[in-house]
């Protein structure tokens, strides 16, 4: 990650010496020390007022850019690819510039996603590249407002998604821990190996400060409650070593969770996590110890808070998240190869999240084999910026942006879909199954069921968005019910049937779909 040498870009260490470049209003940061190089591209930005530094031009500050690439074990889709991505905290408006390292030609289309953030990119000729941004000069400008929460952008050239630069624009920090505090697990700038499954005892604040990159992984110690994971730099489970039988078929793959949580009060929040070799973020699952929920939480929702947290990672079973009962997961980008969002236990709220589904699992998923009783799922003001299926698994009802392969006894109950947007072409948009499968060889008198799901305004921007059809189905009468599509487009055209939107309801085991 962020390691090859690049002679090109050894003269710009040495304006990145500091931990951090600060302004009153904007925050970049350093790499971890003077060996770590620029690959794929060069960003700097400035504040946007006018009059900003000597003579009234610029005052542009570097801030470093690294890059993960996909291992040689990812699934082959992902050979050859890598994502770039920086972290800039800001309180005022700026702009920021991008040079395309080591391109000649000139670009010629630049894309901003999602593209509800209506982010346009200007060609620029500045530096030693001039022209359309090729070599060093940095041939690409926009602009960026501040947020409080958090956004999280990707910035394609020509078409290039195997190659993309992640721009992302945080608030500015505030109560940082200081070094030495009791009850602080301080990483400053600089490398750091820490040992897969890092013990957090009770009340543990870990804080990664922008420019660190701490190689390993966290998990709670028993009887645990509120740890929190926080700061701007990264997480990178590069040097984890893969569970037994992977990359194909991963054996205690959550073992080896970047952040594995336990217990009530977990909080995650604005750090990168990349390179996972399972899942990323696990906090209070139903598979683990953490379950039943009155073992996590005392009988009460967990209260797990997920915040402008990023995920990158390329793996068969590199789920994004799976956040418990009770969580609020909130303003994440997720760039992952196996399910982004796991849907899985009450009372959970999703909103503000930012989804690139590689070629595996699923942006949207309503359960894998779920065991216990489920309700109260909302998702909501949601963008899935590109989906990489490419073929059928065969269980009728993956791949798909809203999944789930339920072969578990649990009733689902009560979740609603509300305000997606779904920016490109898809494999499949919804596929819901009830059955028995290699996973939860569950006997028909005990499957469970799917009711009460309301999927309300979402919208595919591709007016043909499917290359397969959607499946609603089961093994047994009634198994999927009360499914109400409201308001659901293709490419801009409301969808008032299920032939209209190519979704496949089984009549033997669907009751009451409705498109209103």
């Amino acid at each position: 990650m962020g390691r090859l040498i690049n002679a090109a870009m050894s003269s710009r260490r040495l304006l990145l010496c500091c931990f951090a470049a600060v302004t009153s209003d904007l925050v970049v940061y350093a790499p971890p020390d003077a060996s770590w190089v620029e690959n794929t591209y060069s960003v700097r930005a400035a504040a946007a007022a006018a009059g900003v530094g000597v003579g009234g031009a610029p005052q542009w500050q570097s801030s470093f850019t690294y890059t993960t690439f996909a291992p040689a074990d990812a699934p082959a889709a992902q050979f050859g690819r890598s994502t770039s991505f920086t972290q800039l905290s800001f309180s005022e408006p700026v702009r920021v510039q991008i040079a395309r390292l080591g391109v000649a030609a000139p670009w010629t289309r630049a894309v901003v996603r999602p593209l509800s953030a209506g982010v346009a990119v200007r060609r620029i000729a500045t530096g030693g590249g001039g022209g359309g941004g090729g070599g060093a000069g940095f041939g690409a400008e926009l602009s960026l407002n501040a947020s409080a929460v958090g956004v999280q952008l990707s910035l394609e050239f020509d078409g290039d998604t195997a190659n993309p630069l992640l721009l992302f624009a945080n608030p500015l920090e505030s109560a940082v821990p200081a070094a030495g505090s009791p009850g602080v697990l301080h990483f400053g700038r600089g490398v750091h190996t820490i040992a897969a499954r890092t013990a957090l005892a009770a009340h543990t604040r870990v804080y990664l400060a922008g420019g660190a990159v701490v190689y390993g992984s966290f998990a709670s110690a028993a009887q645990s409650s509120n740890i929190t994971i926080e700061g701007r730099g990264v997480l990178s489970g590069g040097r984890l070593p893969l569970p037994p039988g992977c990359p194909d078929h991963c054996s205690g793959d959550d073992a080896l969770a970047l952040v594995k949580l336990c217990g009530p009060g977990m909080a995650i929040r604005g750090i990168v996590a990349i390179d996972a070799p399972s899942y990323v973020f696990e906090v209070n699952p139903y598979w683990s110890a953490c379950a039943p929920q009155a073992v996590a939480c005392g009988g009460r929702p967990c209260g797990t808070h997920v915040s402008n947290a990023k995920a990158v990672a390329w793996r068969f079973t590199s789920d994004a998240i799976s956040a418990g009962p009770g969580a609020l997961v909130e303003d994440c980008f997720f760039k992952v190869n196996d399910d982004a969002v796991k849907a899985f236990q009450s009372d959970l709220l999703v909103r503000r999240v930012t989804i690139w589904q590689l070629d595996n699992g699923m942006p949207f998923m309503l359960s894998w084999n779920t065991p216990g009783d489920t309700r109260n799922i909302t998702v909501r003001d949601c963008t899935v910026v590109h989906v990489e299926h490419a073929w059928d698994f065969g269980d009728r009802a993956r791949p798909a942006v809203f999944g789930a392969v339920h072969g578990g006894r649990a009733a689902l109950r009560g979740y609603l879909f509300e305000d997606i947007d779904v920016e490109g072409p898809v494999w499949r948009a919804f596929g819901l199954s009830v059955q028995p499968n290699a996973w939860a060889p569950t006997p028909y008198g005990e499957l469970g069921d799917i009711d009460g799901v309301v999927f309300s305004r979402v919208r595919f921007l591709e007016a043909s968005p499917q290359q397969a059809d959607s499946l609603l189905w089961g093994v047994k009468a009634d198994a999927i019910a009360r499914i109400e599509f409201r308001d659901l487009e293709y490419g801009g055209k409301r969808i008032g049937a299920a032939a209209a939107g190519r979704i496949d309801l089984n009549a033997s085991s669907t009751r009451n779909i409705t498109f209103t």
